[in-house]
């Protein structure tokens, strides 16, 4: 009997040593990745050419003023972080104005 407790015990520490790999495996996701987005400012709002709605900050928390870009195709570069935020490196660089759809 003292064999087979021995047996589920380490069974029991494999299936926690996993876990706990897997769990630090998850904090990778949500760190910051270097992105250069392109995409048009329509009402105020930054959409990418991939059409998600991105919210570019500078590093203090301050939104990036986009009214001016209103109607204009800009690339943005910077570290995206989960939730779409982009935390801006270098001003947004004006190509066009907005492609009509």
């Amino acid at each position: 009997m003292p064999v087979r407790l021995a047996g589920i015990a380490v069974g029991f520490l494999a299936v926690i040593v996993m876990e706990l790999g897997f769990a630090n495996a998850g904090a990778v996701g949500s760190e910051p990745v270097p992105r250069t987005i392109v995409g048009c400012v329509a009402h105020g709002d930054f959409i990418s050419s991939d059409g998600y709605h991105i919210h570019p900050r500078y590093a203090d928390g301050r939104e990036v003023d986009l009214l001016p870009f209103e109607g204009r195709k800009l690339t943005i570069s910077g570290d995206l972080l989960p939730g779409d935020l982009l935390i801006v490196k270098e001003p947004p660089r004006d190509l066009s104005p907005c492609e009509a759809k």
